[in-house]
């Protein structure tokens, strides 16, 4: 029996629910369906990413965005990637330690350190963007060139409403 006529093992969804009972429908909920699709994406291309070049995911975000952006600092990271300032400070100590990246400090403001990728690791990250752009290729297969853009845009936009996400409180609005 092919995989998509085998049986699903799992229970049924339930399609009402009681009434006055709330609950989230994973097929509408889009919370639900970016952090599921991330993670099932991040969890293969760390699979891929370290049996191929030695690299963890973390570190491969830091590396694209500082090739993309040489010269900012592991906050800007942060900041831009949404991860913990400890999980970016532990992917650069790993990428300084095997001479992928360098690090400068600000001379007006010591605190402040830049960072950039060395030769070895623009040659490292040259060979992962081949790999990377081909994964994006196949996840977006089917979409149209204006449904990417659309997609993209739709991306943006729900970006520019985190802010006001992380602001609610329950209580608070009602």
């Amino acid at each position: 029996m092919s995989p998509a006529r085998r049986k699903s093992s799992r229970r049924p969804v339930r399609a009402i629910a009681r009434p006055g009972e709330l609950v989230m429908d994973r097929n509408a909920s889009v919370p639900f369906l970016m952090i599921a699709i991330g993670n099932k994406v991040v969890a293969s291309a760390s699979q891929l990413y370290m049996r191929h070049f030695g690299l963890g995911i973390m570190e491969w975000r830091v590396m694209a965005l500082l090739a993309a952006d040489p010269d900012i600092t592991g906050k800007d990271i942060s900041r831009l990637s949404g991860v913990t300032a400890g999980s970016v400070s532990r992917a650069i100590n790993s990428l300084n330690k095997g001479g992928h990246l360098e690090a400068s400090n600000d001379q007006s403001d010591k605190r402040r350190t830049f960072l950039r990728l060395t030769s070895r690791g623009l040659a490292l990250h040259d060979r992962v963007i081949v790999s990377s752009l081909e994964r994006e290729r196949l996840l977006l297969s089917g979409f149209s060139p204006v449904e990417h853009r659309a997609l993209l845009g739709y991306f943006r936009r729900l970006m520019a409403n985190v802010a006001l996400v992380s602001a609610y409180h329950p209580g608070a609005f009602s």
